[in-house]
């Protein structure tokens, strides 16, 4: 007896059904975040709203950048809240150097809905550090992508935090392998002179730095890394945490990062300039000239940057 119309069609529903069930068994959801955080950009920083308890009669101003090792507070919170750092710790500035903070260690650092336990702050006079947004109170950097899964959305002014642990990434950008300098993330990255020789090396992943590249002299010296300039713009003068450091500024033929070669790319190196490990070599520091032209996901657990270019890439 031949099988009815109805039958033979439900079979063939069970087939493919069955047949697809793997594939959907693999797409993961997105995560629920823990944390919606809006920000405010001012063209170089991002800046988020928080609160450190027990003291939430002030809402704080953070900057957000990834190339900050420690969480950073602007020293006159101790004086008003009438706090006495009980240690010290070092910090390196840009040319190599070294300076002492005073560290205090608070109940509780609240980011809209995430709750950061036992929080340290290095103390530093924040009162140069300045922006058209207002008072900057703060840094946050490492200890919140060590923390958490860290969604920059440059195109709806998000920070979105999630749990730490695989990501379901969009296939519209592309995954980095993203590993750790002591506390700054590094990524590859390849520098292309106009020969056509391609100098592939690692670089810091620095949101908040005010330059395209910026390149430490003793990788400028060793490979000649002035030949991969387009043109040079000039000197500047810079004051960084120890001293004021001279830049000398140009334009990159180009900079690969990943698949995505981007064009005339400013660059900067200074003798004064090592910002290095004497383990590994870091050519230098890619600021926020690149980084604002992707929404980027920190994925430290897993050890990968999500690079996926939004409305600004090649502006």
């Amino acid at each position: 007896m031949s099988p009815s119309p109805r039958s033979w069609i439900a079979g063939i529903l069970w087939l493919i059904c069955g047949c697809l069930h793997p594939a959907w068994a693999q797409i993961r959801p997105a995560p629920k975040p823990v944390a919606v955080l809006p920000f405010t950009y001012d063209g170089l920083h991002i800046f988020i709203k928080g609160i450190i308890h027990p003291y939430d009669q002030d809402t704080l101003n953070f900057i957000f950048d990834s190339g900050c090792e420690m969480n950073i507070l602007d020293v006159s919170y101790a004086a008003l809240w009438k706090l006495t750092a009980s240690k010290k710790a070092g910090i390196s500035g840009l040319a190599d150097g070294m300076t002492y903070l005073p560290v205090l260690d608070l109940p509780e650092l609240q980011l809209g809905e995430a709750h950061l336990q036992r929080p340290s702050f290095y103390l530093e006079d924040l009162k140069d550090l300045r922006s058209p947004l207002g008072r900057v109170d703060g840094i946050l950097g490492y200890p919140l992508i060590a923390a958490y899964t860290v969604m920059v959305d440059y195109d709806h002014h998000r920070l979105v935090l999630y749990r730490p642990g695989p990501f379901p990434y969009s296939k519209k950008g592309q995954v980095l392998q993203m590993r750790m300098n002591f506390y700054t993330p590094v990524i590859q990255a390849s520098l292309p002179f106009a020969n056509g020789n391609t100098l592939k090396s690692l670089y810091h992943v620095t949101l908040g730095g005010n330059y395209g590249v910026m390149f430490n002299f003793p990788y400028v010296r060793k490979y000649r890394v002035d030949e991969a300039f387009l043109q040079h713009t000039g000197e500047l003068p810079v004051k960084d945490m120890l001293k004021t450091i001279d830049y000398f500024n140009g334009i990159l033929n180009a900079l690969i990062v990943g698949r995505y070669h981007l064009r005339n790319v400013p660059g900067s190196y200074s003798p004064d300039v090592d910002d290095g490990n004497p383990d590994v070599e870091i050519a230098g520091a890619i600021g926020n000239e690149v980084w604002r032209q992707f929404n980027l996901i920190f994925n430290l657990s897993q050890h990968e940057l999500y690079l996926e270019p939004n409305s600004q890439f090649g502006r």
